[in-house]
């Protein structure tokens, strides 16, 4: 028949939402992967697929130290670190009142935890979610594990390269940095 229908005075036209479009999002691939970059996917699909669709890992891949970033844990992280800086900084606040009859050395000591209070106001939080991947090896032993997490919309997942040096820091006579 004619698909081309003259529309009637009263006619009503119903257009439904394609769910394979509203069901999708984003993951950024950076660092060692074959083809990094912005990929989109749809709704169920997991880490392993779309690092597939990239190319898989290169040869200088170095999962250990592997990042993996959600927006979701972002914004829970956030919410969390405000709550608990609005409770310690009223608490700093009855405790100075407090205190300011007592010795100095104690309002030294609740002025240091002032300090430390506005550095942990500074850090960025960026969603971070660890992933074990102590026994992934390649794009096969990611299928199927835990760390083969499902995606939501604006994941990050940072691969850098294996590392060419060692160094050796801390408590040490020598703190040197070896190729």
């Amino acid at each position: 028949e004619n698909q081309n229908l003259e529309l009637q005075n009263g006619d009503v036209i119903s257009i439904f939402e394609n769910p394979d479009i509203k069901n999708t999002g984003r993951i950024t691939l950076v660092g060692e992967v074959k083809f990094p970059g912005v990929y989109p996917f749809k709704r169920g699909e997991r880490l392993s697929a779309i690092i597939d669709r990239a190319g898989g890992f290169t040869n200088q891949a170095y999962l250990m130290a592997s990042k993996f970033f959600r927006k979701s844990v972002r914004k829970r992280q956030m919410k969390t670190r405000e709550k608990y800086l609005e409770r310690e900084k009223t608490e700093l606040e009855m405790a100075q009142d407090a205190e300011a009859e007592q010795a100095k050395d104690k309002l030294q000591n609740l002025e240091t935890v002032s300090e430390a209070l506005d550095g942990l106001e500074n850090i960025e939080i960026r969603g971070r979610i660890t992933l074990d991947m102590s026994k992934i090896s390649g794009l096969n032993s990611l299928i199927g594990h835990n760390s083969d997490l499902r995606l939501e919309d604006g994941d990050t997942f940072e691969i850098p390269a294996r590392p060419m040096e060692v160094s050796v820091v801390g408590q040490v006579y020598s703190p040197i940095t070896a190729l």
